[in-house]
């Protein structure tokens, strides 16, 4: 988790990334899981922004700030 922690800032920063652009890397389940626990934390720690712009629309994460 925090490997994924440290990466996803620098893949946020000066860009939005689909939700699912986040998990492109991913090779196995346990690291789907790590990236997404990456993104909670960040959310949590005020790193990271989620939109979703309309109900069953597209996801978008961007870095705060």
């Amino acid at each position: 988790v925090e490997e994924k922690m440290s990466q996803l800032p620098e893949r946020l920063r000066g860009s939005r990334l689909a939700f699912e652009d986040l998990f492109t890397t991913v090779t196995t389940r346990l690291e789907a899981v790590a990236c997404f626990l990456a993104l909670l934390e960040l959310l949590r720690l005020g790193e990271a922004i989620v939109d979703q712009g309309e109900p069953f629309g597209a996801i978008t994460v961007r870095a705060s700030g």
